[in-house]
């Protein structure tokens, strides 16, 4: 039983392998590092996958540029393994901290914030009189009034849009928040970088 269960992988092994599978994806022409290009391929295609969580914008190119310069520990302009695998611990945080505050805002305040604004301000007379201004015929009204007058209807409508609302202004806070505690990257990063890049290529 002992040796079955040493042999049984553990967390931290499938983590170490899912980094280096991502890592050998990222490395395109395979010399053993990435750059900045194919770091931010890699990661924009790890963000289509998060968007099947919650609608999380990847990184802008400048973010990515500030935290490769960062984890560059060895100031190469270029990373290997072992500085890849420290570089998206904080990538995968930075998206964690997002999607939660997202779900935050929409499984949580959007809800509570709709509730009260029906519970305080719901007044069926008032939008039937708005509603019967706006649809078109006499037949429509009669069958749409009833429906778009509930408080079910506002009460859905209103979370959609404080979704969205909130939702995206909580996550430009989160965001602006994270970016503040980044790196500045300097001219002669950027330049030792776009120079490491075209002679990588060229090669």
């Amino acid at each position: 039983n002992n040796n079955n269960n040493n042999n049984k992988p553990t967390t931290k092994t499938v983590g170490n392998k899912i980094v280096t599978k991502i890592f050998e994806n990222a490395d395109t022409n395979h010399d053993g590092t990435i750059n900045t290009t194919e770091l931010y391929e890699i990661l924009l295609l790890y963000y289509i996958s998060i968007n099947q969580k919650a609608p999380v914008p990847p990184p802008s190119r400048e973010v990515v540029n500030r935290l490769f310069v960062e984890y560059d520990s060895d100031k190469s302009n270029t990373i290997n393994m072992h500085e890849f695998a420290a570089l998206i611990k904080i990538f995968g945080r930075r998206a964690l901290i997002k999607i939660v505050t997202y779900k935050f805002f929409s499984l949580l305040i959007a809800p509570l914030l709709a509730e009260y604004v029906v519970h305080a301000y719901y007044n069926k007379e008032s939008l039937t009189r708005i509603t019967t201004l706006i649809l078109p015929t006499e037949s429509f009204r009669t069958k749409a009034i009833p429906i778009l007058t509930s408080k079910t209807f506002v009460r859905t409508l209103l979370i959609a849009i404080f979704v969205s609302t909130l939702g995206n202004a909580g996550l430009m806070i989160v965001n602006t928040i994270m970016n503040m505690s980044l790196p500045k990257l300097t001219s002669s990063s950027s330049k030792n970088n776009n120079d490491k890049k075209k002679n990588k290529n060229k090669k």
